[in-house]
This record gives C-alpha cells, structure tokens and sequence, in this order.
C-alpha cells in the first residue's frame, strides 16, 4: 500500500466535511427548534449542544471506518484505514485527539481575536458589539473548516498519518486497483 497524493485526501477530506456541515446545519437547526419550543430546553447548555455535536462527528468517523472501511470521502477517492487489528475504538480515539486539537486551535484563534479587539469592543454600542463577535465567532469558524482541511490532508500525505492516528496506530493508504 501506497501513501495517498495531497490532492486525492485533500477531495476525500472535503467530500466528508460537506457531509459533516450538512449534519452540523441539520443538527444546529434541531437544536434551536428544541430550545425555543419547550421551555425546560432553554436551561440546557450550549456545552451540550457541542458534545452532542462532536458525538455525532466522531460517529460518523468511527461508524464508516471501523474495520478499515473508510468514510464516504475516503471511498470516493478509494482510499482506507490501514490497521493491524479492527479499527474501531483506536479509530475513535485517534478522531478525538485531532478534532479537540483542532476545536483548541480554533478557540485559540477566537480568544485572540476578541482580545485584540477588546479595545475596540468598549467603544461601540451593545449591538455593534455582538454583531463584531458574531462575526468573530463566524470568522473562527471558518478558520476551523480550513484547518480541518489541511491538518488532515498535509499530515496525512507526508506522514500517513495525523498525531491521533499516530498515537493510535492507523494509518491511511491508498487501495490498490484489484482490492
């Protein structure tokens, strides 16, 4: 088995990121319809919004790949998890560790900013203020989505594998013609 071109994971990774934004916009929707249509809602935390989030995202990592499958991304460009034994649980943990590397990053990214900004925030008007934030929070958003892309297809075309995979022993290759 052969190390994957940038290219191909770099298609296999958006292929699943729209999967994953689709199921974020659908979840995120559910979300809010939840809150504001029965009260006792509205007192449960946006930490669980996210954790239910990221269960979902790590789902449909461990939920394609387990057994080395690969996600529908990974399978459009033929390409797969290369384990010694059943991926599962590893492929769980190794999603895990990059995606709270990559939510730190980002969360690093919006602390940074708001900081910066902090001067300016004490001007304006509460309502410029948030619309400022909101566009923080969107800006880091989109920071994330890039991340995600190039964390995953760089470390994963030169190395084979990204830190979580690494401490997990995965590796991802590419299929060969007759598998």
């Amino acid at each position: 088995m052969k190390k994957p071109g940038f290219w191909r994971l770099f298609c296999a990774y958006f292929v699943d990121l729209i999967i994953l934004l689709c199921f974020s916009v659908l979840w995120l929707g559910c979300w809010k319809s939840l809150r504001s249509s029965y009260g006792w809602w509205g007192s449960v935390s946006d930490l669980t919004f996210d954790f239910v989030w990221v269960v979902g995202i790590l789902g449909y990592f461990v939920l394609c790949e387990r057994k080395g499958n690969g996600s529908l991304g990974k399978k459009s460009v033929h390409l797969k998890i290369q384990a010694t034994s059943p991926a599962g649980l590893r492929c769980l943990g190794a999603y895990a560790i990059d995606f709270v590397l990559l939510k730190l990053l980002g969360w690093g990214f919006y602390v940074t900013r708001i900081y910066f900004l902090k001067s300016l925030l004490s001007q304006v008007d509460p309502v410029e203020r948030k619309m400022i934030e909101v566009g923080v929070w969107l800006e880091s958003g989109l920071v994330i989505l890039v991340l995600f892309l190039l964390y995953f297809s760089i470390l994963e075309h030169f190395f084979g594998k990204t830190l979580g995979k690494k401490l997990m022993g995965l590796q991802v290759v590419q299929e060969e013609k007759g598998e």
